[in-house]
């Protein structure tokens, strides 16, 4: 779960404007898959699912 996170902040963090993270939340679940953040854990990531994004 740490590793999905991580994942989440570096996209939100590389990305020009948090409003480009809204626009496209796949970018999360590709930076999380394209790093291989499972790699080397008793788990495999097969997707990431996310139903909304809120800002506040």
């Amino acid at each position: 779960i740490a590793r999905v996170g991580e994942g989440i902040v570096t996209t939100i963090g590389s990305s020009a404007s948090h409003k480009d993270v809204l626009e496209n939340p796949d970018a999360i679940s590709k930076t999380v898959l394209d790093r291989s953040l499972d790699a080397g854990t008793a788990f495999q990531i097969l997707s990431i699912d996310i139903a909304d994004v809120d800002v506040g």
